[in-house]
């Protein structure tokens, strides 16, 4: 995969750095070094994406337009929301759910 600009590389490297410090990961640098090679990697393949000719592509496979798409077929009507969840709630059309995180930061 040899698409790859500095550019590139560049990108990759500040994309593990920035990743790992939004989620407060201390990666060694093997770790960054391979995850900065899973993502020029990624990128490589966008790029051989970029270089395919459309014409390399059998068009009877593809879909053109939503005419081709087949109708939705509904196999099962479904119960009301009102039975099989118990929070619904069917004055508001809202679920309500218990309060799982606590509100009071200290």
């Amino acid at each position: 995969m040899s698409n790859q600009t500095e550019q590139d590389k560049a990108l990759c490297a500040s994309i593990v750095s920035k990743i790992a410090s939004l989620s407060a990961l201390q990666l060694t640098e093997a770790e960054k070094s391979e995850y900065k090679q899973n993502f020029e990697d990624l990128i490589a393949m966008f790029h051989t994406l970029d270089s395919i000719s459309d014409h390399e592509v059998e068009k009877s496979n593809l879909i053109m337009s939503a005419n081709q798409c087949r109708e939705d077929e509904i196999q099962q009507e479904r119960p009301p929301l009102e039975k099989i969840c118990k929070h619904f709630n069917t004055d508001s059309g809202l679920f309500d759910v218990p309060q799982f995180i606590d509100s009071n930061e200290s």
